[in-house]
């Protein structure tokens, strides 16, 4: 204690010495200044110069410094001390808080800790056990249901060129591969990394991610594979294309393999394949095919995997349009497909690949393949199609008989399911030959005998509106139109059909009123005493077309069960109602709403039990539903899911005048036009038709677009010149569409 308080005393004493001093010499001279001024009083000094010369002093200064040093240690020696008592209570409060809180121990992981240890034959057989069976068998499950998943969604259109495989990435890449990834890593660092199991951890993670559509991701991984996993010399790595990898006088970039049975295959080689898939799945095909074509030529590369090698080959050329070259190397791969399914469907592939390679001989063996083997009856029946089709243009029959050995092919009970594809293809045939009239007559069997393919159904559905169109047949192309109800942007037609969907209401309600004024003024011109009987044959024949398109699309199928009167005339008002439902079926269905003697007797039931009230919702309101009657058929018809949207468009952007609503009345009836009797009638008849015609030329340029429609009807608009503000409205427009 002693030791440390010297200094301080020692300090303070020579402070209060050097003050005293200090004060000595400030008075000495303030008495020599005072008595120099005594001595010459005129003589002016400045004092303070004296005082500013003794702060600088030496004496003064070493003072200073004196002082400063020592308040210096001073500040040092307590904040010593406090900094000492804070940092005691910081560790007392660390150690406290270290009790409460757990440790953080950093332990190693368990393929870290299991590489210093031996690996024994027990051990290698628990590690290649557990590894396989606990992690990798279930996440290889997981990844094949996803993709049995996407093979069971996907629907197959055999009346093109079909998709390479069964599946499509968008709807694998939906899954979650969440549990796919923890199972491999967990597989990896939980397990010893000399386990045979481990390369396949990585490869089923590449792919998982190459399904997810993360391609970059499974490329970074399939490359690490080839690095990590390749063959190694004295510890080092072989680099690919080297002396050292110099088999029987050729470079090599495959891993061989020694067929050991206790050692699992090498999937190096495979991960090569895989990566070529990746390769051509981003559209990067010259790498993919490259790849493909050195492990093709590798000498050393294992023939377990040539099948898989061509499979993923035959992508690559289908990929880039090569369909001879896809064709070949298909042929080698077809063993590789996962079932019987599949491998059908490769048969119809390779067929229809060679027949784009217009090599038909070698495509009609694999078309009787898949027609022999096909697991799905579809794959037989467009098969058999293109079987058909080869023998008539081998023998060069007409297109009737291949159409007629197309029909022979529905009275078989195998192929009576699919009497809907086959009459398409025939009318399709139809149609290449200018046969219009056969063509829509088997479309419409086609429709008729659809049961369940709605996709099938809906492509009949348009092709027989543009058929009809494209013939002026607007009645039945209005019919065709109206029951296409799915119509994907993504179909190229698509603006077409929803712009004629929306306007041949109006031009179908035109050319009736073209149609009938046409053939009343062709009546009046006949000998009187031929006129009447005339007429009435028209009324009829209207009459039976009217009946005919009203039912069009219906399959009248004789049933053993015959409905009575009551019943068919309670079929006859429902059917009028929906006279565009073009989805009826056989009576014999068995769905509700498509069985007509269950569907009469419910809505019987329900009459007499609840009595006759409208297919409208919140029917419990009677006064709202009183107050607005006229909303009734419309509401009624809203309710059925078949009201004429294009009519209530067309009516909505174009108003008829008081004669054409007549006449549109009197159309819908069949037979409620009068015969022209005078010449005031005769008059009124051409007016008509001529109001009527010019409608429908203004719809065909104007909203269809269709100058070749609308340029006849304005020809004879202008030649007939019958009133002259609609033919200079009529040049009006044709002048429009030159000069524009």
């Amino acid at each position: 204690m002693q030791h440390t308080k010297a200094p301080y005393k020692f300090s303070t004493n020579w402070f209060w010495a050097i003050c005293i001093l200090s004060q000595f010499c400030l008075q000495a001279n303030a008495q020599s200044s005072t008595k120099k001024i005594q001595d010459s009083p005129q003589q002016k000094t400045d004092t303070s110069s004296s005082l500013l010369d003794i702060n600088n002093s030496k004496l003064i200064k070493k003072a200073n410094s004196i002082l400063d040093s020592t308040q210096k240690k001073a500040n040092d020696f307590i904040l010593n001390k406090v900094n000492k008592l804070k940092g005691a209570a910081n560790d007392k409060a660390n150690k406290i808080v270290g009790k409460v809180i757990p440790q953080e121990i950093e332990k190693p992981l368990p393929y870290e800790r299991l590489l210093n240890t031996k690996y024994t034959l027990g051990r290698r057989a628990y590690q290649n056990t557990v590894s396989q069976f606990n992690f990798l068998f279930n996440a290889e499950e997981e990844l094949n249901g996803n993709i049995l998943k996407a093979r069971n969604e996907y629907v197959d259109d055999y009346t093109t060129l079909i998709s390479f495989y069964d599946y499509d990435l968008s709807a694998t890449s939906k899954n979650s591969i969440d549990s796919i990834i923890y199972r491999c890593n967990a597989n990896i660092v939980l397990h010893d990394l000399r386990s045979n199991w481990v390369d396949d951890a990585y490869l089923l993670l590449a792919k998982a991610y190459l399904f997810h559509k993360d391609f970059d991701t499974a490329g970074s991984i399939l490359q690490f594979i080839n690095y990590s996993f390749d063959e190694k010399q004295d510890g080092m790595d072989l680099p690919i294309g080297s002396n050292l990898r110099n088999t029987k006088g050729k470079f090599s970039i495959a891993t061989a393999e020694n067929n050991r049975f206790f050692e699992n295959l090498n999937v190096r080689n495979e991960s090569m394949i895989w990566q070529a898939r990746n390769y051509i799945e981003k559209e990067e095909w010259n790498e993919g095919i490259s790849l493909l074509q050195l492990l093709e030529a590798d000498a050393i590369f294992p023939k377990r995997l040539y099948p898989f090698l061509n499979e993923q080959l035959a992508y690559g050329y289908y990929q880039m349009e090569m369909y001879d070259k896809a064709a070949a190397a298909l042929e080698k791969g077809i063993n590789n497909a996962p079932d019987d399914a599949a491998k059908t469907r490769w048969y119809y592939l390779i067929g229809q690949l060679w027949q784009k390679a217009d090599k038909w001989d070698k495509a009609y063996p694999w078309f009787k393949k898949a027609n022999q083997n096909a697991v799905n009856p579809i794959i037989s029946v467009y098969a058999k199609i293109s079987m058909i089709s080869y023998d008539a243009k081998n023998a060069n029959n007409a297109w009737e008989e291949l159409a007629y050995s197309l029909e022979k092919m529905i009275k078989r009970d195998k192929y009576k399911p699919y009497a809907d594809i086959i009459y398409f293809e025939m009318a399709k045939l139809a149609i290449q030959n200018n046969a219009y009239t056969k063509a829509n007559d088997w479309l419409i069997q086609s429709i008729k005998k659809n049961r369940s393919n709605l996709k099938q159904k809906q492509k009949a559905f348009e092709l027989l509106g543009d058929i009809n169109y494209s013939n002026n047949h607007y009645s039945t192309a209005k019919l065709a139109y109206d029951s296409v109800s799915i119509v994907l942007k993504t179909n190229p037609n698509y603006e077409t059909i929803q712009a004629r969907k929306k306007w041949l209401s109006t031009i179908s309600t035109n050319e009736k009123i073209v149609e009938a004024q046409d053939t009343l003024q062709y009546i009046y011109q006949l000998n009187p005493s031929n006129q009447e009987a005339y007429f009435k044959l028209w009324q009829k024949r209207t009459k039976i077309e009217n009946e005919f398109l009203k039912d069009i699309f219906l399959d009248k199928t004789p049933n053993s069960n015959k409905n009575s009167q009551q019943d068919n005339d309670a079929i006859n008002n429902f059917s009028s109602l929906n006279n565009n439902n073009s989805f009826s079926n056989n009576s014999n269905s068995d769905f509700y709403f498509d069985n007509r003697s269950v569907l009469v007797q419910g809505k019987q039931n329900f009459t007499q039990k609840w009595g006759t009230r409208p297919n409208v919702d919140s029917w419990r309101r009677k006064t709202s539903l009183m107050n607005a009657p006229s909303s009734l058929s419309n509401q009624d018809a809203t309710s059925t899911g078949f009201q004429n949207n294009a009519s209530k468009d067309s009516l909505q952007n174009r108003s008829l005048s008081k004669d054409e609503k007549e006449n549109s009345k009197a159309d819908e009836k069949g037979n409620s036009y009068e015969m022209i009797t005078d010449g005031s009638s005769y008059i009124k008849s051409k007016q008509d038709w001529n109001k009527a015609a010019l409608a429908n030329a203004q719809t065909f340029l104007l909203e269809l677009n269709d100058f070749e429609r609308a340029y006849p009807l304005y020809t004879k608009v202008i030649a007939n010149n019958i009133d002259t503000a609609i033919t200079e409205r009529a040049m009006l427009d044709l002048a429009s569409h030159y000069l524009h």
